[in-house]
């Protein structure tokens, strides 16, 4: 939300969250002897759909997909945004570039999900939740109300938001990798020119494609899979 969000996080929802993280830990452990682990599992998936690091980068592959065939690459490192460079974390890599690798990667993305979100909701800061610009922009007499209904505030200023003239890029790291905004506006209307959004699904379909090639028809499930290709993401 540009300037700030609609409410304020109780202390009780921090501590949920945290000892969420602490039960999603304990279950991630059952669930590795059940799934990671299994026999099924290890054979159906590996040497499966191998992409070389090579090919990973000629195809354009984007997020856990690309790190699982040996490319040490993450927005959040690499273009840090928002505090995601005040947390301690790693990226995890593979080098085999097989839908087991692929798989096994995005499992360990769930283990340093979980560590950056300790990591939040032990520093949170404790700070206003519309920004001094946005409080700009209220009567001084009308900010008392503004304060108890955020949410029909922020509707109200946010219709009329006009950004100035020019274009902005934006790349973000989603589950499924690089995500890319394109903002264009003229300065004169609320509307933009032209927006365009790039998902991951959209640019990991040619890699998909490619790591089907020479594999049995009966891999086609596990290689999809391993890619978690998204029909509906990559139709924007």
């Amino acid at each position: 939300m540009p300037g700030g969000v609609r409410w304020d996080v109780k202390p009780d929802v921090l501590n949920f969250v945290y000892e969420l993280t602490n039960y999603l830990e304990r279950k991630m452990k059952d669930m590795e002897s059940i799934f990671v682990k299994n026999p099924v599992t290890i054979h159906r998936l590996k040497e499966v759909g191998v992409l070389t690091k090579d090919e990973a980068i000629k195809y354009g592959l984007v997020g856990p997909f690309l790190r699982a065939s040996g490319v040490e690459y993450d927005v959040r490192k690499v273009e840090p945004y928002e505090v995601y460079n005040e947390f301690e974390w790693d990226i995890p890599v593979a080098d085999e570039g097989d839908s087991y690798s692929r798989f096994l990667v995005r499992v360990e993305e769930i283990r340093q999900s979980i560590k950056i979100i300790r990591q939040a909701v032990k520093n949170i800061p404790d700070t206003p939740i519309l920004s001094e610009k946005i409080l700009s922009r209220i009567p001084p007499k009308d900010r008392p109300q503004a304060a108890k209904d955020v949410r029909t505030f922020l509707t109200k200023t946010h219709v009329g938001l006009t950004p100035g003239a020019g274009e902005v890029t934006t790349l973000t790291e989603a589950s499924r990798g690089l995500l890319l905004f394109t903002l264009i506006s003229d300065g004169h209307s609320n509307v933009p020119y032209r927006l365009r959004m790039v998902t991951p699904s959209w640019l990991l379909l040619r890699g998909f494609m490619e790591a089907l090639k020479g594999y049995r028809l009966a891999d086609v499930p596990a290689i999809y899979g391993s890619f978690g290709y998204f029909p509906p993401e990559a139709d924007r």
